[in-house]
């Protein structure tokens, strides 16, 4: 019986392999937990858009209150600035000179610019504000957006916006890099 040992000898070769396998392997460790370091943090004015919210709770922040998403539990800087308005709801139809419905009299009362008025303030929505709210955050520029801990943040998305002790259900509508100085 003849015995065969196989015995592997290192060469250059194998070395220089080993070598760039593991120079790769580190650099892409590298690479994906530091990323790239041109990226610098910078602040940004982001605001938010609130369709329909209890004038209550608009009324219950301040500005420089404190802001985060309350899905992920990230900070999302500072309240610099908030305005809100009624809500309006489409007005009916009116009759005017010269329809079928009216053909019988053509003339405007002078009562008819009083009625419309008081129509206009009867169509806001019972309750209902439409709020938009600015804030001031630190983040990093990304290709879409900003970049702010593990989040994405992107003309459009929906946040649960969280200032201070109210929640509104709102979307970005803006993103601003704040004048540099």
């Amino acid at each position: 019986m003849l015995s065969k040992k196989i015995v592997w000898k290192f060469n250059i070769i194998d070395i220089l392999l080993i070598l760039i396998v593991l120079v790769s392997i580190v650099s892409l460790i590298y690479k994906s937990t530091f990323g790239s370091s041109d990226a610098q943090l910078q602040t940004f004015y982001v605001t938010y858009v609130c369709e329909s919210t209890p004038p209550e709770v608009v009324g219950s922040i301040k500005t420089g209150d404190g802001c985060m998403d309350g899905d992920s539990n990230i900070s999302l800087g500072v309240l610099t600035e908030s305005s809100s308005e009624p809500i309006a709801t489409p007005a009916p139809p009116t009759a005017t000179p010269g329809d079928e419905e009216n053909s019988s009299n053509d003339e405007i009362d002078e009562n008819d610019s009083a009625d419309a008025a008081s129509v206009e303030n009867e169509n806001a929505a019972p309750g209902k504000m439409r709020a938009v709210f600015t804030t001031e955050v630190e983040a990093y520029k990304y290709d879409h957006g900003i970049y702010i801990e593990d989040s994405v943040y992107v003309l459009g998305k929906h946040v649960n916006l969280v200032i201070g002790d109210a929640i509104f259900d709102s979307y970005v509508s803006s993103i601003a890099a704040a004048p540099s100085e």
